[in-house]
């Protein structure tokens, strides 16, 4: 399998750096049977990362000064050849070994079009012992085969013949404040007949900052989660019943996150993210985006 590994990226040369390594490792580890070469996508108006990416031998640096991850992403489409597929790591993580010969392999397999895997959260040591216990880093466990509830682009491959079949489809740049582009791009391809499955040994590890493990940032990221997931699936037309969703959320989840409180004497994830989730799910009834990834004027220019 020939095989283009993307690397979208956005200010972080040090992650990056150890990013573009890992990757290189596990194209080693691969064989020599593949054909597998990596392009950093810079969505950085400045360029910034054409320093770490000269650096590193073998790497294709494409600038795509465009703000927005959406634009990035298609710009990682349109650097591959009609005999190549695509994989997907963000510039936090890093491949394990096995990483690419896994998601080949399942790919293989299955007969997949599409094959997620696993991203480990590596916290930072002085991680409020609360996030750590609550599980609030925790994501949704899959075995090998199972078809992944949440597909997202920070570890997927997708094979040439998929993305020969549904090479019109591109990342909505509608999203590019609001995050979601790739919900949305799965969820049409999902649609269109695409076979998506997982692969439990496709590994990579994301680097989580100390600015993200604390209560502000995880409760304005599951406030957008709530928001963005209103958005792709009720839009205008429902909004009374996302609306009635969103109260509901809110209220099992405060009498729910206290029980918890009770017999457990800890936060659990499974239940307080409920409360800003259905506040974000209110706020889209109401009209109101929840932007994240809104970036300054100057980096529009």
């Amino acid at each position: 399998m020939d095989l283009v590994v993307a690397v979208i990226t956005y200010r972080r040369p040090e992650l990056l750096a150890r990013t573009l390594e890992s990757v290189r490792g596990a194209i080693d580890a691969a064989g020599p049977d593949h054909a597998i070469r990596i392009v950093a996508v810079d969505n950085d108006p400045d360029g910034s990362a054409l320093t770490v990416c000269s650096a590193v031998p073998g790497v294709t640096y494409v600038h795509e000064p465009v703000p927005g991850i959406p634009s990035a992403r298609n710009a990682a489409l349109e650097a591959i050849a009609s005999h190549e597929g695509l994989v997907f790591i963000d510039d936090d993580e890093a491949a394990t070994e096995a990483w690419l010969r896994e998601l080949i392999r399942t790919a293989e397999n299955y007969n997949a079009d599409a094959v997620f895997g696993p991203v480990v959260p590596l916290l930072p040591a002085d991680t409020p012992a609360w996030i750590q216990r609550g599980g609030f880093y925790d994501r949704v466990p899959h075995r090998t085969g199972d078809i992944p509830r949440h597909p997202a682009t920070n570890n997927v491959l997708l094979t040439p013949g998929a993305l020969d079949r549904y090479r019109n489809e591109r990342f909505d740049d509608r999203f590019a404040e609001t995050g979601g582009s790739d919900t949305d791009y799965f969820s049409r391809l999902k649609a269109a007949g695409a076979v998506f499955t997982w692969s439990a040994e496709a590994i990579v590890v994301e680097t989580i900052p100390p600015e993200r493990a604390n209560l502000r940032w995880l409760w304005n990221r599951n406030v957008r989660l709530g928001n963005m997931t209103t958005v792709m699936r009720y839009g205008d037309s429902a909004r009374l019943r996302a609306m009635a969703i969103g109260v509901g959320r809110v209220c099992f989840s405060l009498p729910a996150t206290l029980v918890a409180i009770i017999a457990t004497r800890r936060l659990q994830a499974n239940t307080l993210v409920h409360l800003p989730r259905g506040i974000g799910m209110i706020k889209a009834a109401f009209g109101k985006s929840y932007r994240e990834y809104a970036r300054s004027s100057r980096d529009r220019l």
